[in-house]
């Protein structure tokens, strides 16, 4: 259950938010980034969204970061594009990417929304690894990531109350609120978690008339495997996998994303690379071996080139665990148990 004092807490700090006018508006039909909603230290921003709030309003805004509804009472509504409004259910999820211009609102005063914003880098890195679990799933990020498509770019979740998918959503909640030492870490666990849950309660029903030719399905196939076998794939790897010549494939992709095969796979393990940097402790040549490359000094260049800096200092400076925590724990004795 999500508790009471995790809502009172939420409602205040939303209340204080709004008085330090650092909760942009909904209705003035512009765009929310990144750098003006969420903390300089943070990839994660949560508000309460209430009818106190929060005005009903027909505008539409958008965003550049993915933004999660989770209907903690009573109803929601979604305008999307300009649509009909969906009726979100108490116990549902919203997802919506940003492609996304939509619109929330709430009727009555006991209706109470959880707003969860997710910077690219996390969401990407989150959802990589659960691509190959859910096709409906890899279809929704799969949008966003090729931008197919911009005029259905929500996921929506029809669930029903569950207590363990509250509980993850207060302890989020709580580690957002408190910010304890590795709390970063802890919300970024708890996400995959919560996203892991949701998918095995009910499958997801998109929103969306995309992926329906034999083409759209291709390519969400080629996805799915490059999130799988992205330390290993090769264009003539994937060639062989689907029975193409690697020429037709080369142009397939080019023709039908606007990307090379060579960019797609690099824009994969970029992702991976900020994931582990940014989540794990594991050593650097570990997680050079992880995306691929046969030597140190390769992966080196590719975080240069793509981050500005080296592996260790993105790590400090964007990492849950600091640069020096993880040295001192992978030199640290492990005992067996």
């Amino acid at each position: 259950m999500i508790r009471e004092n995790t809502i009172e807490q939420m409602r205040a700090y939303t209340a204080k938010l709004v008085e330090s006018a650092r909760l942009p508006e909904y209705d003035f039909g512009g765009s929310l980034l990144a750098r003006d909603v969420f903390r300089d230290d943070s990839d994660i921003f949560i508000n309460l969204h209430t009818r106190e709030v929060n005005s009903t309003t027909s505008s539409l805004h958008g965003h550049d970061f993915f933004e999660m509804n989770y209907v903690i009472r009573g109803t929601c509504f979604q305008v999307i594009d300009k649509r009909e409004p969906i009726e979100v259910k108490e116990g549902s999820v919203c997802i919506m990417n940003p492609n996304a211009r939509h619109n929330i609102y709430v009727d009555t005063k006991e209706d109470l929304v959880l707003n969860i914003g997710l910077k690219k880098s996390l969401f990407t890195a989150t959802f990589w690894a659960l691509l190959e679990q859910h096709e409906n799933l890899g279809q929704f990020f799969l949008d966003y990531f090729l931008a197919l498509d911009t005029e259905s770019d929500f996921l929506l979740f029809p669930l029903q109350r569950d207590e363990y998918v509250e509980q993850l959503v207060d302890s989020i909640c709580q580690d957002y609120l408190q910010r304890k030492p590795y709390g970063q870490l802890t919300m970024r666990c708890l996400l995959i978690l919560f996203f892991t849950e949701v998918i095995r309660l009910q499958t997801c029903q998109v929103s969306s008339s995309q992926f329906t030719d034999k083409i759209s399905v291709k390519i969400t196939a080629l996805f799915q495997y490059l999130s799988i076998n992205y330390a290993t794939a090769t264009l003539a790897s994937a060639a062989e996998y689907f029975h193409y010549h690697p020429n037709y494939l080369s142009a397939f992709v080019k023709k039908h994303t606007g990307k090379t095969f060579s960019s797609i796979l690099n824009d994969i393990k970029l992702s991976q690379a900020n994931y582990y940097l940014a989540n794990t402790n594991l050593p650097i040549k570990v997680i050079s071996e992880k995306l691929g490359f046969g030597q140190l000094c390769n992966f080196y260049d590719f975080v240069r080139k793509n981050f500005g800096t080296t592996p260790g200092k993105y790590r400090n400076a964007h990492g849950a665990l600091n640069g020096e925590m993880a040295s001192n724990l992978e030199k640290a004795p492990r005992k067996n148990f």
